[in-house]
């Protein structure tokens, strides 16, 4: 009998109560931060379960981006680590560029990609090289099937006549909203994200692909006002049914199905003539392979679908966020504007004579020192973008050592090889960093004198100077084998975009209301507010 009243007493109502307030310690004190020795940290997350997440100031439109941007300088230390939730690892974000350019580039059997980026890929695109690590089997195979799409000469045969006719749409949308417009302001952005997504699909599967987003907005602009509703504004295909998971795989699958069929039919193994498009190319590789193998072809295999749905998102987000921050930069920057519209005008010298635009061969094929300038300027500044790596490591590309002065603690041990990268590429000079400024990125050419520098400046010519793709920190798209795969395609369609929209039109300031600078953070960074006012050039 007393027994049972010891058994009673020890589980009464009040004994229950102390044994689950000690569980839920022993659950919270185990969720809590567990930092890493001798890396600077936020004290006040220490005792907080959900780490960082929910102790970090926040200013009345501060995103979470730019805080992270401001730990290195806070710290005064260039590597700092956060806590992003209960019972996770802290992460470390690095603010060094020597030291994150060395281990992209040296140190990729330490640092693979982050398991984050791997799973987000793998959600959507599972045999895209994108959600593969780099021991994993299958992503050199990957690798080599799509290595071409980004070579020269498919980019300048394939790509930029696509990316040329697409430019040529946008210009004439703009030109009719412009004269409904009246001199007064008209947004922009939508007309950036559908001419991305116009550009991305011409040069994935060719001119067969169905009615355009920019075609379609013309058609609207003709009848009624300057915007589209939004009704009839509908993202393309593969932008639809992220809410729910299901629809997006039924509606991708359904649609690159009958694009692999359409490709199939117009080509055969021994035929590069009918390469028109990136899925061509990819249908091409794989019948030579099977055929070396004796094997049968798998057009329609996992593997060239996620690689190309992987082409597709990749190409349509970054475009689009890179060339709305330009048409703010060009519009923030007039006479940076005239500088570079007058640069090209004796780069392309005969289509101005002939009164007619530059042909995408032309674009491609003739050197241009202020356009590559202005365009890594662009990629330099664009806000807040970036870029994770390795499990626990992220590398913040906007500040400190990219837009603001470097952090120059001086217990810091840098690693010898991350050094001598610093002697190849040197610091920005504090005083200008955080500048929109094309110049720093041009050189000198050896021997000439100050005087013919100062006349070449002038006549807006720019012979005399070599774009200097080393002339300071930048990773806007990372670096190493891991770095973004389509950058060299981004790049590609900037320069299309900026020779051809310089050439038709002013951008005229925009009210003030109208021209802000706050970022809308998700995959890419945008611009929230993206207006242009537009004046025909005669």
């Amino acid at each position: 009998m007393a027994e049972n009243k010891a058994w009673i007493l020890c589980w009464s109502p009040v004994s229950q109560i102390v044994i689950l307030l000690l569980i839920i310690y022993c659950i919270y004190r185990r969720g809590c931060p567990k930092p890493i020795p001798g890396i600077p940290y936020n004290a006040e997350a220490l005792n907080n379960f959900m780490g960082d997440v929910t102790i970090r100031p926040r200013p009345d439109g501060q995103a979470p981006r730019d805080w992270l941007g401001g730990l290195g300088n806070r710290h005064n230390y260039p590597l700092v680590q956060i806590f992003v939730g209960p019972f996770a690892r802290p992460s470390l974000i690095l603010f060094d560029y020597w030291e994150a350019y060395d281990i992209c580039h040296r140190r990729t059997k330490e640092f693979d990609k982050s398991s984050r980026n791997t799973d987000i890929f793998a959600l959507i695109v599972p045999n895209n090289h994108g959600a593969m690590k780099s021991a994993d089997p299958r992503f050199r195979s990957n690798k080599e099937l799509v290595k071409d799409l980004m070579s020269p000469t498919f980019m300048n045969q394939v790509s930029a006549p696509e990316l040329h006719k697409k430019a040529l749409s946008l210009i004439q949308l703009w030109r009719l909203k412009m004269d409904k417009a009246n001199g007064r302001s008209f947004e922009a952005g939508r007309n950036i994200s559908d001419y991305a997504s116009d550009a991305i699909l011409s040069a994935s599967f060719g001119q067969s692909h169905e009615t355009t987003l920019v075609s379609t907005q013309i058609e609207h602009v003709k009848r009624t006002a300057v915007d589209i509703p939004d009704s009839m504004d509908e993202p393309t295909w593969f932008m639809q049914g992220f809410t729910k998971l299901g629809k997006y795989y039924k509606t991708k699958d359904g649609f690159l199905r009958k694009k692999v069929q359409q490709s199939v039919s117009k080509m055969s193994s021994s035929s590069e003539e009918g390469i028109r498009s990136a899925l061509d190319h990819l249908i091409m590789r794989e019948v030579k392979a099977a055929a070396k193998t004796g094997r049968e072809p798998q057009v329609t295999s996992l593997q060239i679908t996620d690689e190309m749905m992987g082409y597709i998102v990749a190409g349509y987000e970054t475009s689009s966020a890179t060339i709305s921050w330009a048409v703010k930069y060009l519009t923030d920057f007039p006479n940076l504007a005239d500088t570079l519209r007058r640069h090209l005008h004796v780069v392309y010298q005969e289509a101005r004579e002939e009164n007619r635009y530059p042909t995408a061969s032309e674009i491609v094929r003739i050197r241009a020192p202020y356009l590559d300038a202005f365009m890594e300027e662009t990629f330099r500044y664009i806000l807040g973008h970036w870029v994770p790596k390795g499990t626990t490591i992220w590398f913040y590309n906007h500040g400190p050592g990219f837009l603001k002065p470097e952090i120059k603690a001086h217990d810091v041990r840098p690693s010898r090889s991350s050094q001598a990268d610093k002697q190849r590429v040197h610091p920005w000079p504090e005083d200008d960093i955080d500048n929109f400024k094309p110049e720093r990125w041009l050189r000198p050419k050896a021997g000439v004198d100050k005087a013919k520098l100062a006349t070449d400046v002038q006549d807006h010519n720019y012979s005399d100077f070599d774009f200097d793709k080393k002339a300071g920190p930048i990773m806007t798209f990372g670096a190493g084998p891991r770095g973004c795969f389509g950058q060299r395609l981004a790049h590609l369609e900037l320069r299309i975009f900026l020779v051809l929209i310089l050439w038709e039109f002013e951008l005229l300031p925009c009210p003030e209301s109208l021209n802000t600078f706050t970022p809308v953070h998700g995959t890419s960074t945008h611009p929230r507010d993206c207006y242009v006012r537009l004046k025909l050039l005669v």
